[in-house]
């Protein structure tokens, strides 16, 4: 991410109306992160790997978020 530069993102639409959007129509705007950050190496990683408490289910009923 480049600040300035266009930034593409997938958006869903969950309501029952119909809603249209516009070729640059700016939805929102983003700011940068001035809170704590934390580096976690690879091997780190890799010891987390399957410890979340993860659920299968989808965020929405009916929604596949797999992509």
């Amino acid at each position: 991410m480049v600040a300035g530069e266009p930034l593409t993102i997938q958006v869903m639409h969950s309501g029952s109306s119909t809603l249209r959007l516009t070729t640059d129509m700016t939805l929102s705007f983003i700011a940068p992160y001035d809170g704590h950050t934390y580096e976690v190496s690879e091997n780190d990683l890799k010891e987390l790997e399957g410890t979340t408490k993860g659920s299968d289910d989808p965020p929405l009923a009916g929604v596949d978020a797999s992509t």
